[in-house]
């Protein structure tokens, strides 16, 4: 479980050279578990699991999203990652995207921290009982506090 939740892809993924490419894994210096995967690992995957592409999450990107390399058999980004969290811990000031894959297109929405929940000083939500109260009234609200930019 760990290595599905902590892989990440190579950081030359799609550009790894011959050597790197044979080996399509090693150890993830970077968060000190778990590995990086290339390019071709995951063409390899995908080929035979009979997928399209590879969704991950769990690493923070400025935009919400990357889409890497097409596929060696499809028009499809080989890996996607997405990241639902905007503003990540409160520092990073990333978007967030929701994926929706319907009739073999894929829509992207990218939202941004809503400035309906005014900030102090300190950049924090300054009425917090506000933002509880409406994620509670309102579960349906698309991620809540989150506002399309």
């Amino acid at each position: 479980m760990t290595d599905l939740l902590w892989s990440d892809p190579a950081r030359n993924y799609g550009e790894e050279s011959s050597r790197q490419q044979q080996e399509c894994f090693s150890f993830n210096d970077s968060r000190r578990i778990s590995f990086y995967y290339t390019y071709q690992a995951v063409c390899d995957f995908l080929q035979d699991n009979d997928l399209l592409s590879v969704i991950r999450a769990h690493e923070a990107k400025d935009t919400g999203y990357q889409m890497y390399r097409r596929s060696h058999f499809s028009k499809f980004p080989s890996l996607i990652t997405i990241f639902s969290a905007p503003n990540y811990c409160d520092y990073y000031g990333n978007k967030a995207v929701v994926l929706n894959y319907s009739n073999g297109a894929l829509n992207i929405k990218v939202f941004t921290l809503s400035s309906f929940y005014p900030k102090d000083a300190n950049g924090l939500v300054s009425n917090v009982e506000q933002l509880l109260y409406d994620l509670i009234k309102n579960p349906n609200k698309s991620f809540w506090a989150l506002l399309p930019s």
